[in-house]
């Protein structure tokens, strides 16, 4: 059964602005990256006042991030986002109290915020991430979305082939 095109469009109008609200949120994203630059940030060095602590909140979709406290500042100083995805969650939660940590962080952030994201974390003296690693996966934030991007978009053409009859010609093909 063939279904009238304006038809066709009004049912498919609200994937359609989603799919929209995805593309235009993968450019926005894309484009607007700024690289975190050296020069913005400033070295902590420290001991860890206790343990680092893995935080989750969200629900359904979980947000993970994990929390260092250095002995003698008082700021909590978090891996979140790209910080988090660039570690492996064992070793940093294995850290012992008195552990020696270099961190990068925003020095306005610093100044300003009692929870700081960190940009790059050395532990002793070996190196978790870098500011270029954490800058790499900064740039491709964007990408998240468009697996889901493209799944939208298949279903939106397949309705719109289902509305025009095509599936059924190609039933009566293989019968």
């Amino acid at each position: 059964m063939k279904i009238p095109a304006k038809k066709i469009i009004e049912s498919n109008m609200i994937l359609l602005g989603l799919i929209l609200i995805g593309l235009l949120t993968m450019i926005y994203s894309y484009y607007s990256k700024q690289p975190i630059e050296k020069n913005d940030l400033i070295l902590i060095k420290g001991e860890l006042q206790n343990k680092p602590k893995l935080i989750t909140w969200g629900g359904d979709m979980p947000y993970y991030e994990i929390e260092l406290m250095l002995k003698g500042k008082h700021k909590d100083f978090s891996l979140i986002n790209c910080g988090y995805d660039l570690i492996n969650e064992e070793q940093i939660l294995s850290l012992k109290t008195g552990q020696h940590v270099q961190l990068y962080v925003n020095g306005l952030e610093y100044r300003n915020d009692d929870d700081v994201e960190i940009f790059s974390l050395t532990i002793g003296k070996k190196e978790v991430f870098k500011i270029g690693d954490y800058n790499r996966c900064y740039a491709n934030y964007w990408k998240r979305l468009y697996p889901l991007v493209i799944i939208m978009l298949i279903i939106l053409i397949f309705r719109i082939f289902h509305g025009l009859g095509f599936t059924e010609k190609i039933k009566k093909l293989f019968k």
